[in-house]
C-alpha cells in the first residue's frame, strides 16, 4: 500500500471490493475526495484507537527536526485526515507539490505509508506545530 501513496494515490480499495464500491469509489475520487476501503478504514480507526501517544525518542526529534517548512505543513494537514487535494487547498499548494512534501517527509522519517506518517503527525502534533514558523 505504501507504493501507492507514494505513487499519489489518493485512494485504495481491496481486491474484494464490490463493483457498486468500485463505481461509487471513482465518482468520489473524479470529485476529488479521498477513497478508503470500509476495511481498511476499520483497520486505521482501530489502530487509532488503541495507540498511545508516546514522548518522542532522540531519533524521532531528529527525524522530525529535518522536515523542511512546507513538509511539516503538509504532515499537520495530512493528520486531521485531509487527503492531498484537501491538504493543496487549505496551504495554498499545488496537488503536485503537496505529493512530493509527503513523499519527502516519508523518506525523511523512514515510514513506508501515510497512515505511519499520519501516526506519527498525530503522536507528535504538539512537537510538529511547535516547529512551524
Amino acid at each position: 500500500m505504501a507504493r501507492v501513496w507514494r505513487a499519489g494515490a489518493d485512494g485504495y480499495l481491496l481486491k474484494t471490493a464490490s463493483g457498486a464500491e468500485m463505481r461509487e469509489a471513482v465518482h468520489s475520487a473524479a470529485g476529488h475526495r479521498a477513497v478508503l476501503s470500509p476495511d481498511v478504514i476499520s483497520t486505521v480507526m482501530s489502530r487509532f484507537a488503541t495507540h498511545h501517544h508516546p514522548a518522542p525518542t532522540p531519533e524521532v526529534l531528529a527525524r522530525v527536526h529535518g522536515l523542511s517548512q512546507g513538509e511539516l505543513r503538509c504532515v499537520v494537514a495530512l493528520a486531521d485526515g485531509l487527503g492531498n487535494r484537501e491538504i493543496a487547498e487549505r496551504l495554498g499548494l499545488a496537488e503536485g507539490t503537496v505529493k512530493t512534501h509527503l513523499s519527502r517527509a516519508l523518506h525523511k522519517c523512514g515510514l513506508d505509508d501515510r497512515t505511519q506518517l499520519a501516526l506519527l503527525a498525530n503522536d507528535q502534533r504538539e512537537l510538529l506545530t511547535g516547529l512551524l514558523h
